[in-house]
């Protein structure tokens, strides 16, 4: 995915040689959007690993949870993905190939970790990739709910 439109925020470009300022030597470069708010209150939030390298580039899982989304404000975690789906041991991996990409999607309901709706402002959306190398990284990205 290259630029952005009218529906998307995207962050950090999709050159992906450097992310958080910082260089990344694989050739893998993660990201991490949220489509708006869709006409039914919901948030399509998304994350994605693109290759740059010359070769093949393995992903090796552990579980069956290969990204983990959370959405909070300051330093106070308001909603983890992963707090509703919890990880089964599953060790596979996914390979991605010279010039493309993978991701992974949910649709988020705009709620609290207790189900309560969020007040309207902007709130951190942070994508933890669950694999080596990229484990160490995270990408953090404004969503703004209406």
């Amino acid at each position: 995915m290259t630029g952005s439109s009218d529906n998307y925020i995207q962050v950090p470009d999709a050159s992906c040689s450097y992310y958080d300022g910082r260089a990344h030597p694989t050739g893998l470069c993660p990201s991490a959007f949220n489509v708006s708010k869709s006409q039914d209150g919901t948030y399509d939030l998304t994350s994605y690993v693109c290759n740059e390298d010359a070769s093949d580039a393995d992903l090796v899982f552990q579980t069956t949870n290969e990204v983990d989304f959370a959405i909070g404000k300051g330093r106070t975690e308001l909603w983890r993905w992963s707090r509703w789906h919890a990880p089964r041991d599953h060790r596979h991996t996914l390979r991605i190939t010279p010039g493309s990409c993978t991701n992974w999607d949910f649709v988020w309901t705009g709620v609290d970790a207790s189900g309560e709706t969020l007040k309207p402002g902007d709130y951190d959306l942070t994508v933890s990739f669950l694999t080596d190398p990229l484990k160490t990284r995270s990408i953090t990205v404004t969503v703004t709910v209406s």
